[in-house]
C-alpha cells in the first residue's frame, strides 16, 4: 500500500488507491465495484488450446506495451501451464510501424511487420513439416540503420533460417 504522505497531492496515486479499494474492499452490492470486477474478469486471459502453436513477436523498444508487462509474463505463465511458446524479442523495434514515417524515428527503429511475416513463415514451415515446436526465447540480431537506407542486413532476418531461431 502507498503511504498517505506519498499519495497526498498526487491525483494518479489517489486514482490507483481508489481502484485498489474498489477491487479489494468494496462489496458486491456496490455498483462501481461490480463494474470493475466484471471488467477484470472479462479481460482475464484463458489458457489456449493445448495443440495451438504459439509464436509471439515483441519489439524490445516497445514503450506503449513493454515486453516486461505483456509478452514475458504471458510466456512465463504459458510455460508453467505446460505450453511451449516461442518468443522472438526484437531489438530496435517499437510498437507502431506507422511512426517510422518520421525520419528521426526511422533512423532509430526498425519495422515490426517484417518480423511478423518472418514468424508467420517460420510457423507455417513448422506446421507444414510437422516439426514439433520447442519453446524458447530468442533475441534476433538486428541493428539500427541510422540515416542509411533500410536493408535486410539491418533486420537480421537471415538468422531466421538458422534452426536455433525457429525454436
Amino acid at each position: 500500500m502507498v503511504p498517505a504522505s506519498l499519495a497526498a497531492g498526487r491525483p494518479l496515486i489517489k486514482s490507483l488507491l481508489c481502484l485498489y479499494a474498489l477491487s479489494t474492499e468494496s462489496t458486491d452490492e456496490d455498483a462501481p465495484s461490480r463494474v470493475l470486477r466484471t471488467g477484470i474478469e472479462a479481460a482475464a486471459v484463458s489458457l489456449p488450446h493445448e495443440d495451438l502453436p504459439l509464436w509471439l513477436v515483441h519489439g524490445d523498444d516497445d514503450g506503449l506495451v513493454p515486453v516486461a508487462f505483456s509478452s514475458l509474463p504471458y510466456v512465463d505463465w504459458l510455460r508453467t501451464q505446460g505450453r511451449q511458446p516461442v518468443l522472438w524479442r526484437i531489438p530496435h523495434v517499437q510498437h507502431f510501424d506507422a511512426l517510422l514515417g518520421w525520419p528521426a524515428l526511422a533512423a532509430r527503429y526498425l519495422p515490426m511487420l517484417a518480423y511478423a511475416y518472418a514468424a508467420l513463415d517460420a510457423l507455417w514451415t513448422r506446421i507444414g513439416e510437422r516439426e514439433p515446436m520447442a519453446g524458447g526465447t530468442v533475441t534476433l540480431p538486428s541493428r539500427v540503420r541510422g540515416a542509411a537506407a533500410l536493408t535486410p542486413a539491418h533486420l537480421g532476418l537471415d538468422a531466421v533460417n538458422d534452426k536455433q531461431h525457429l525454436q
